[in-house]
């Protein structure tokens, strides 16, 4: 997780943008190895809370509780 948070975390935001489900990989991986609050406040940072992908939204759903 370390390894994946630390790749996804050096692609430019706007690459990383274009992939909604790869972007939310690199959320939870921000979760799970620096912690929840940081993995929110870069989710505020996405448009991904306005995603119309039903497998974004369920993550989003999920991340919210």
């Amino acid at each position: 997780m370390k390894l994946l948070a630390r790749w996804l975390g050096e692609l430019p935001a706007e690459q990383l943008k274009k992939y909604e489900l790869l972007e939310m990989i690199y959320m939870w991986a921000v979760g799970f190895t620096r912690g929840p609050d940081e993995a929110l406040g870069k989710l505020t940072a996405t448009s991904l809370e306005t995603s119309e992908s039903p497998v974004i939204r369920s993550h989003i759903l999920l991340s919210s509780h």
